[in-house]
């Protein structure tokens, strides 16, 4: 208004900003407006906490695996899973399981777009609790993995906030709600374990980290037979029988070995004998878990509390002097158990093998398809290298140390050289065991 020469004057209040006076009550009353409104938002934001650690629902898109619910006694909602109905709990769970047995988030998302129906994404199962039609809306890889690496399926609770950026700029960035003690705030059932839940997004990430995936129809070869000039050999169909020839073959460039193609059915069988007169009689045992005492996962989620508290302070969240005093509050408390778990010793968990009386070459019997005999042997370190030329006889140094193959030992069948890891009988204990609590 000065600059365009302009005066601004209120009738009822009798204050002129031309005066030296009228311009301190504006003020006044600006900075009075301004710390009340600093004193909604600290209201709003206490009513908001108090809802969650109540476990009540505050509204909004409900999480996939969830559904909301009146509570029984007293005013509100809050989460539950979604176990009937749209049925996204079990739909949940079921992307989890084939994901920790080694599915990827591509496969898994064809699945599930079989039957939407059945297995609705979660706009569309938020549409059908409303009473509204769903969109047809389909998964992807995405949202596939969304939904798994999300805490809301640990019953815990991510909020997005507009914070400050370093440049100056207003961005958002997703957190963890947590309580006083800078633990997750839990406001539901756990739909899976937290165990299951990093191993499902461990899985994930290798997914994202390799190029190559399992394929549908594959061979029990595959990423297991090598030509050798180092590429994978794939199976292909022929006139009387399949066969495995060099990945070059497929880009319609010559293999620089030379190589030539191999019986799949005789490449197979020789494979699967060889490696079983080195693994078969290997005893599969159950192993025992022996807990032990180690507070590391708590005192990360206590650091992490406290970096978040830091970083929403510098981020201007803790502006108000009600807002700083809560600061200093929860940063002592934080610290304080900070320092409790740093002093508790740590005592790593324990496994005790006990024999079960029952071979590999037994559990290899009840494996009846390709993709399951294949994980079996890439999971054992098998690997087997094709030759152009039928391989001559060894001697027991040459089978015991194959040049180039370090920390191996071979098996030459024709033109077939099987490789096995030295410390087969260890991973394969490891790979078949039989957990148990007690």
């Amino acid at each position: 208004a000065e600059k365009n020469g302009k005066r601004v004057a209120t009738e009822d209040d009798g204050i002129d900003l031309s005066t030296p006076m009228g311009k301190i009550l504006f003020n006044l009353i600006a900075s009075f407006a301004e710390g009340e409104l600093e004193a909604i938002k600290a209201r709003a934001k206490s009513s908001y906490n108090h809802l969650v650690k109540e476990g009540r629902w505050r509204g909004g898109r409900t999480p996939y695996g969830y559904r909301a619910e009146k509570l029984e006694a007293g005013e509100g909602w809050t989460l539950v899973p979604d176990d009937y109905g749209t049925d996204t709990a079990t739909t949940l769970r079921e992307i989890v399981r084939r994901l920790i047995d080694g599915e990827s988030a591509n496969s898994i998302a064809r699945w599930l777009n079989e039957d939407r129906s059945k297995t609705p994404t979660s706009a569309d199962a938020q549409r059908i609790r409303n009473g509204k039609p769903p969109k047809g809306s389909r998964w992807t890889a995405a949202n596939t993995a969304k939904v798994v690496r999300s805490r809301n399926v640990l019953g815990q609770m991510e909020i997005t906030e507009e914070v400050n950026l370093p440049n100056g700029e207003k961005g958002k960035r997703s957190r963890v709600v947590r309580d006083a003690e800078g633990n997750p705030l839990q406001r539901a059932v756990p739909l899976i374990s937290r165990e299951d839940w990093e191993l499902a997004n461990k899985k994930l990430d290798e997914n994202t980290s390799k190029k190559t995936g399992n394929r549908a129809g594959g061979s029990p070869l595959l990423r297991v037979a090598f030509c050798t000039c180092g590429e994978p050999l794939y199976a292909a169909p022929g006139h009387k029988w399949p066969h495995y020839r060099c990945a070059s073959r497929t880009t319609h460039k010559e293999c620089p070995e030379g190589s030539r193609s191999i019986s799949a059915p005789w490449l197979e069988n020789a494979v699967e004998e060889g490696f079983l007169r080195a693994v078969g009689r290997v005893e599969i045992v159950r192993k025992v878990f022996r807990p032990g005492v180690d507070h590391t996962r708590e005192l990360a989620e206590v650091e992490a509390a406290i970096n978040e508290l830091l970083e929403e302070r510098d981020a201007g969240l803790y502006s108000s002097p009600a807002a700083k005093e809560d600061f200093r509050k929860s940063y002592k408390r934080m610290d304080a158990r900070r320092e409790q778990l740093q002093a508790i010793p740590v005592r790593p968990d324990a496994w005790e093998e006990i024999p079960t009386g029952t071979t590999y070459r037994e559990r290899w019997a009840t494996l009846t398809t390709p993709q399951e005999k294949g994980k079996e042997l890439r999971a054992a370190g098998v690997k087997v290298i094709v030759h152009k030329e039928k391989l001559p006889p060894m001697t027991a140094v040459q089978l015991m140390s194959p040049e180039g193959h370090e920390g191996m030992w071979q098996h030459p069948v024709g033109r077939a050289q099987i490789l096995i890891p030295m410390d087969f009988k260890r991973r394969i204990r490891n790979m078949t065991a039989v957990h148990s609590e007690s």
